[in-house]
């Protein structure tokens, strides 16, 4: 990965119903540090408030089929690899979510592959200046005229997902944990060093989206007919 070392920050959870005891979402941000965590500890009021920010801000735009069991805070090394304590153990936190649902009534599909891309961008121009993550199971479904979700409904989300940055760049204040940015590990041919690149921006699309993992980890189950000759 090459960038600075930073906090991971990534929410997981399941779907109602799911084809398997596997069938998970998950969702993630990186943060810049503002000190090194020395202990898993140190990580614990983060995960506090990752947890209170995805219930005031994801939640709302979330089908009740998808559930959040646990938010999850890591100390991330340059090469990518969580950083341990002295002792050997590694310096993160796991939150219990207690199994938090959607509030959204209504779905844009039950299909669990169905996802609504959120949009990072910094200041930097290009592709090490931006990132995205996934909403899982949208809890609005499109426009039967246009296929897109409506204009009004996008804009909203779009308002609670910079409310969502915003509140976890907010505390808990004099913890390791800053900024949320973009991890980059720079680029020699456009002369830009691996930097923590600071989100100032997020945008949502009308479109609908997957989540790319999730889908790839269904099973096909194909089913063959033979053509007549």
């Amino acid at each position: 990965m090459n960038a600075p070392a930073h906090i991971t920050a990534r929410w997981t959870g399941v779907f109602g119903g799911g084809l398997t005891a596997s069938d998970i979402w998950s969702m993630g941000l990186n943060f810049a540090l503002e000190q090194a965590p020395l202990f898993a500890a140190d990580l614990a009021p983060f995960t506090q408030v990752m947890l209170d920010a995805w219930i005031a801000h994801c939640r709302p735009h979330i089908a009740t089929f998808a559930r959040l069991t646990a938010c999850k805070a890591s100390f991330t090394g340059p090469d990518g690899l969580v950083l341990r304590e002295g002792s050997g153990a590694y310096i993160q936190h796991l939150r219990n979510a207690s199994s938090q649902g959607g509030n959204a009534s209504t779905a844009a599909s039950g299909i669990n592959q169905v996802s609504l891309a959120v949009s990072t961008q910094s200041q930097s121009p290009g592709a090490t200046g931006r990132g995205r993550f996934f909403l899982p199971a949208p809890g609005i479904g499109p426009d039967a005229a246009t296929g897109l979700l409506p204009e009004a409904n996008a804009q909203a989300i779009a308002t609670d997902m910079a409310s969502f940055v915003n509140q976890l760049n907010t505390g808990p204040p004099g913890g390791p944990v800053g900024d949320a940015a973009i991890a980059s590990g720079g680029s020699v041919k456009k002369g830009l060093q691996p930097a923590m690149r600071r989100i100032v921006q997020v945008r949502v699309g009308r479109r609908l989206d997957v989540i790319r993992s999730r889908a790839n980890a269904i099973p096909e189950g194909y089913k063959v007919a033979p053509v007549a000759a």
